[in-house]
């Protein structure tokens, strides 16, 4: 709800500004986009997305702009099923902004700053970002970058603080009668943080505080704070200005030793802290509330703690209690840099070649260390295809036992205009990985995947089968060859049988009427985005 508001709030800001879809989406935007998909290892479908957004916006963008970006940008970060981490371990490590800021550092060593080289030095690679776009925030790239990027010294107190927000722990109640396992079988799960004060700025600011307080990251604490807050800290103690509070802050962090631990609870449905203190045995008690009494731009201006018995009593816990999973895990192995980045080049990859000859799209971070082994030290894969004419009767074969070690599997007509309309694939993929073939096959088709496939799985082969390309010419049991460094995929069959083939080849008929027959003959393959041309 309160990011419903700022939305609403922002789009009128953009008016008054003038600043219209067009002015933000131009070619070195699309560039920018691209830059961070590869870096993080993004989804295929961000390519296909893109290049349609690119065409709708007028701009002439196509893979091999996408191609020539992916061979000079680091994959810097890998999310899960491609590694341990998931997206909000992303976000806790600093988020997109912070990896954003890992690639501007990268032009800055490599002799950029500000979109132009610095004086004197000839730049020893292209540019990755063009830090003067204009977004939706009403600022350049660059200045979002210079707010939001944890590591820069001159963030927003807002990114450290929006950084530690927490996830949600179950509060455990030693006299708890029905005890969690029996609560996880009802189904009476973690209860959620919005459930309780939905769109309250005030609950907000309460839960990054405790998440803050209870990983003990004092500089995201204060930056709850405003500048000038006030807070009691007892009756006749005040502590005035964020540098007293955070003094005293400091003091009760370095006592409580991880033993007093916030938890967002309601005060005459009014959101408020309760600070527990633990003892070792598991026992715990009461310690304090903190009540605010004003707010200001997201931040606390005036706040006071409470000890006395009665509204401590009163006060009702809400059942979890925010914490900060960042502090399990290094934030600089979750973003990686320049030094430390998985691989000198992207995370996505355009493959082209004989099978592929208006390209293709791998997500080479989500290719596990297993299957590169099985490629061997030249990272080529070659076996001998099997092929399927859809993706229903790929799970039945995949399930049937019909794929082995060392093929490549091969699901055509399910691209644009062959499926039509080029449906998800999570399913085979989930099949190969539940048969133990996740490391020991490749899978190759016209169609795309799900954002959370992983393996040696190249989608989006242009021109589909539905359209007389070469993906359609394929028979059982040819040798595909996938050479990933060189970035192409060819068919190990003699021209002149490939060409004899072609005359006797025929588009698979799908009963299609009304819309989807129309669709079909209107949309495009995926290298051109998959769109509607009037033809």
């Amino acid at each position: 709800e309160s990011l419903y508001r700022w939305a609403a709030r922002q789009i009128l800001k953009l008016i008054e500004m003038d600043l219209k879809p067009r002015d933000i989406a131009t070619l070195e935007a699309f560039d920018n986009a691209l830059a961070l998909d590869v870096a993080m290892g993004g989804s295929t479908n961000t390519i296909l997305h893109t290049l349609a957004v690119a065409r709708e916006a007028g701009i002439a963008y196509d893979i091999a702009r996408i191609d020539s970006i992916s061979k000079r940008v680091p994959c810097l970060c890998k999310v899960s099923p491609s590694s341990a981490y998931h997206l909000q371990d992303v976000h806790r490590a600093g988020g997109i902004y912070t990896i954003l800021g890992e690639l501007m550092r990268l032009d800055e060593a490599n002799g950029w700053k500000d979109d132009k080289p610095l004086h004197g030095i000839t730049p020893r690679a292209e540019r990755i970002l063009t830090c003067g776009c204009k977004t939706v925030t009403g600022k350049t790239i660059g200045e979002n970058i210079a707010d939001w990027d944890v590591r820069s010294p001159h963030c927003l107190p807002d990114a450290k603080a929006f950084r530690v927000s927490g996830a949600a722990a179950l509060l455990l109640d030693p006299n708890d009668k029905l005890g969690q396992a029996a609560r996880t079988a009802s189904g009476n799960l973690i209860p959620k943080p919005m459930e309780h004060f939905a769109g309250d700025e005030r609950a907000i600011v309460l839960w990054r505080l405790a998440a803050a307080w209870n990983a003990g990251e004092l500089e995201a604490l204060m930056a709850n704070f405003d500048e000038h807050a006030e807070v009691l800290l007892q009756p006749g103690h005040p502590a005035n200005g964020r540098s007293e509070i955070q003094l005293w802050m400091q003091q009760q962090l370095q006592q409580a030793r991880g033993l007093v631990r916030a938890e967002l609870a309601a005060l005459k449905k009014t959101p408020v802290l309760i600070f527990w203190k633990y003892e070792r045995t598991g026992s715990r008690e009461r310690l304090w509330l903190l009540r605010v009494s004003k707010y200001k731009n997201n931040q606390i201006a005036s706040a006071y703690f409470e000890a006395r018995p009665a509204p401590l009593k009163e006060a009702a816990s809400t059942g979890i209690m925010p914490y900060d999973p960042a502090a399990f895990f290094k934030p600089e192995d979750c973003i990686r840099t320049r030094a430390t980045a998985y691989s000198a080049e992207g995370g996505l990859a355009i493959l082209y070649g004989q099978l592929a000859p208006g390209g293709s799209v791998v997500k080479t971070a989500g290719i596990s260390e297993e299957f590169k082994k099985r490629c061997g030290p030249q990272f080529v894969f070659e076996g001998p295809c099997v092929i399927f004419e859809s993706q229903e009767e790929a799970c039945e074969g995949i399930l049937a036992g019909k794929v082995k070690a060392g093929d490549v599997v091969i699901i055509r007509n399910e691209g644009p205009r062959g499926g039509p309309g080029m449906q998800e694939m999570l399913s085979p993929t989930s099949y190969i990985v539940g048969m133990g073939l996740g490391d020991k096959v490749a899978l190759i088709t016209d169609g795309r995947f799900s954002g959370g496939t992983a393996g040696a799985c190249i989608g989006h082969v242009s021109p589909e089968a539905a359209e007389g390309g070469p993906i359609g010419l394929l028979k059982a049991g040819d040798r595909i060859r996938i050479d990933f460094p060189n970035r192409r995929i060819d068919i190990l069959v003699p021209e002149a049988e490939l060409a004899e083939r072609r005359k006797n080849w025929q588009p698979l008929k799908r009963d299609l009427s009304g819309w989807l027959a129309r669709y079909q003959k209107m949309v495009t393959n995926a290298s051109q985005g998959a769109v509607l041309t009037v033809q």
